[in-house]
């Protein structure tokens, strides 16, 4: 079994959709192993419409506000 295409999937967009912006950190084995997740919400749906898992960089922000 396949799983769906994302965009089968998410709800179609509207004129002057809002998205929120977020991150969040967690480790991984140790404190000294920090992974942010940087996440795009839509407002009106509450659906994940992008995520970009990396370090708290610039480089980082610039890879997932390209997504």
């Amino acid at each position: 079994m396949n799983s769906p295409k994302v965009t089968e999937t998410l709800s179609n967009a509207i004129k002057n959709e809002v998205l929120e912006l977020d991150e969040l950190w967690s480790f991984v084995y140790e404190k000294a192993n920090k992974y942010w997740l940087w996440i795009a919400l839509c407002r009106r749906t509450r659906e994940v419409v992008v995520f970009f898992l990396g370090d708290r960089s610039e480089k980082s922000y610039q890879c997932f506000w390209k997504l």
